[in-house]
């Protein structure tokens, strides 16, 4: 029996035997290893399983021996002007070659599926390698490092080690594993726009583009803009300001409200410029219409990200909880574009269960 796991930054997810379950272990900047492979090995001890298939929070790293997982929320270090030529990432906060002064030592590093292993062979896949910033995606190595990286692997599910007696798989970087879950033909040129906790703009690509970020999938490349404001910044803002629910807003209220919110408001965020903030305040302003100009703000970063970066591209698929949960989001897209999205109800567990059944055929993921 196959099981399925999503380490994802505020839930897991498992799908086992066509049934998908929830627990929730919100990531913080920075996660106890003890506390986390003991919560996780918890939960895999209700299900019997022989393969199991991962996919993870792509930036972020651990260090062996060391006691925490640093995520991607990690800003205690500054970024340099370390070298990410070819490794397709921008600098932002949690990359360990920007943390890794903190680590003299060295030491092997790997990710969040190398907690749970009872034997690790210390292999990665590419798609979730190519997070930390070592991984060379023109040339297809890792690059030299203080650290002990793990060898990558490209393709079909090779494994990774074991726990008790199952065999447990590379794991796969989380946003791969949200376009593979997609149920549409994909064709190049489409654009998924993922909106969850974080959130990525990524269009189906054959060449690297340096102007913005890229992760491989397979034989493609996805051209993406990452760290984008999405749930993180939409609760935060809620229960700062004690907002209404956003389901409860009204389309017409949304485009009519006036207030200006930058989401920004962490330091890892795309566009951040220093903070976050709340201006055009008016004496007719209210939670309501905050709440309406939040929304109004979230939907209108993502219509320039696409003016900016996408201007050529094909069908939009809007995926993840915000546009599945709050249903006027997809309406606003199709206003502010002109333009129809389509909300695709994917999950990156679709895409694991997909890839178990890999083969080297054309965008076989889409099938």
């Amino acid at each position: 029996m196959n099981l399925y796991l999503d380490l994802g930054a505020t839930h897991i997810k498992i799908l086992y035997n066509g049934t998908i379950r929830i627990y929730e272990y919100l990531t913080k900047e920075k996660v106890n290893v003890k506390n986390f492979s003991e919560f996780v090995k918890n939960i895999l001890s209700f299900y019997t399983f022989t393969r199991l298939y991962v996919c993870s929070q792509m930036h972020g790293f651990y260090i062996e021996g060391e006691p925490d997982y640093v995520s991607w929320m990690c800003e205690d270090v500054e970024p340099d002007n370390h070298n990410l030529k070819y490794t397709g990432l921008l600098p932002h906060y949690g990359l360990p070659c920007f943390n890794s002064k903190k680590y003299t030592f060295g030491g092997r590093m790997g990710g969040l599926v190398n907690t749970l292993l009872d034997e690790d062979y210390h292999i990665s896949h590419e798609t979730l390698e190519c997070g930390t910033g070592f991984y060379d995606m023109i040339h297809k190595i890792q690059l030299p490092s203080r650290f002990q990286l793990p060898r990558v692997v490209k393709h079909g599910p090779i494994p990774c080690g074991t726990i008790d007696d199952a065999k447990v798989f590379a794991p796969l970087g989380d946003l791969q594993c949200a376009v593979m879950g997609i149920e549409k033909n994909l064709l190049l040129g489409d654009v998924v726009i993922n909106m969850g906790t974080g959130s990525q703009i990524i269009q189906i690509g054959s060449t690297y583009r340096e102007d913005i970020e890229n992760r491989p999938l397979f034989d493609y490349t996805l051209n993406c803009i990452t760290h984008i404001p999405s749930g993180r910044s939409l609760k935060f803002y809620k229960d700062l300001l004690d907002l209404p629910d956003y389901t409860e807003l009204e389309f017409e209220d949304i485009i009519k409200s006036k207030e200006c919110i930058n989401l920004g408001y962490f330091r890892g965020s795309y566009g951040y410029n220093g903070s976050g903030s709340i201006t055009r305040i008016m004496d007719k302003t209210s939670k309501y219409t905050l709440a309406c100009s939040l929304i109004r703000c979230y939907v209108k970063q993502y219509t320039k990200i696409l003016g900016d970066k996408f201007k050529e591209r094909r069908k939009i698929f809007l995926t993840g909880g915000i546009p599945n949960n709050i249903p006027v989001i997809e309406t606003l897209f199709n206003y502010y574009l002109q333009d129809t999205v389509v909300v695709e109800n994917n999950d990156t567990l679709k895409g694991l269960y997909k890839y178990s059944k890999y083969d080297d055929t054309r965008f076989w993921f889409n099938r």
